[in-house]
């Protein structure tokens, strides 16, 4: 069952995602049924048990700058081996027009590739402690969202890959997950579950490169299309009827006071189902 949940470019996760975010039974029941009838493909997926632990970083393994995973190696650096790895050369020449199925069978094909991915995604080890699952949520959060913004060309419109774009979507519940989950052996399943799409939406996709100067070559201060402003629907909402919460929204970004932005999460925060949200502190 937990491989029909990240089945369907992992639209029953998010959907199960999104009742563990804000406390909707209704999602509970609609995102189990599209697992159920999703198939499994557990021929392409390796089983959480088939993984190898890890024995805590100690200077043993080669690592790069900065954060550094309590034990394996990083997210990055099975990309980099994803990368790197003769075996899982895509098929070329490469089809814009292929569809989806296709896509996957030629990846399967032989089972060459598909072993060389088992390979280096087994070496995924999500730690043992609450503290170290939630590392590598984040770098699945992270990596995901490298995957599609930042795999386009430079000088051309920026581009946004559909399937990954699903690992953006799917990848920002799983703080919900871990945090509803209380068995440490789950927690570590899930996490080596969801990598598995990860990795076949890599290279179903022709193992598309991250181009990190043109991921940061954006603006960080991106500007919306300037269309006219909406106009209320009086069936919908009275004759004289308007919706402030766009103009307070607006106005409560960009206020100087820090403890404005805080208070307006608190209202959200503190509002029946959504207790469970971090809460903002003064």
């Amino acid at each position: 069952m937990l491989l029909r949940l990240v089945s369907g470019a992992l639209h029953p996760f998010t959907q199960v995602g999104y009742r563990l975010e804000f406390g909707s039974d209704l999602l509970v029941a609609t995102g189990i049924a599209q697992a159920a009838v999703h198939a499994s493909q557990a021929f392409a997926y390796l089983p959480p048990d088939k993984f190898a632990d890890a024995s805590p970083t100690n200077g043993s393994h080669p690592v790069g700058k900065g954060r550094q995973p309590r034990s394996g190696p990083s997210v990055l650096s099975l990309l980099r081996q994803i990368y790197d790895s003769p075996k899982l050369t895509p098929v070329l020449p490469y089809d814009p027009d292929a569809l989806f199925s296709k896509r996957v069978k030629d990846f399967m094909e032989g089972g060459t590739r598909l072993s060389e991915l088992h390979h280096i995604l087994g070496q995924f080890d999500p730690g043992s402690t609450p503290e170290a699952l939630d590392d590598r949520a984040e770098e699945l959060v992270f990596i995901s969202t490298m995957l599609a913004f930042g795999t386009g060309k430079p000088h051309r419109k920026p581009r946004v890959d559909f399937f990954p774009m699903h690992l953006v979507t799917s990848s920002l519940f799983l703080p919900s997950y871990l945090k509803s989950t209380p068995n440490m052996e789950h927690k570590r399943a899930l996490l080596r579950t969801f990598l598995q799409p990860w990795g076949s939406i890599i290279m179903v996709r022709g193992r598309p490169r991250v181009d990190a100067k043109l991921l940061m070559s954006y603006t960080d201060n991106p500007l919306p299309p300037n269309p006219p402003p909406p106009k209320p629907q009086p069936a919908a909402l009275g004759g004289e009827a308007a919706n402030p919460w766009l103009a307070i929204v607006a106005d409560a970004i960009h206020a100087p006071e820090s403890r404005t932005h805080k208070r307006f999460a608190r209202f959200f925060t503190e509002q029946p189902g959504m207790a469970h949200w971090p809460r903002a502190r003064s």
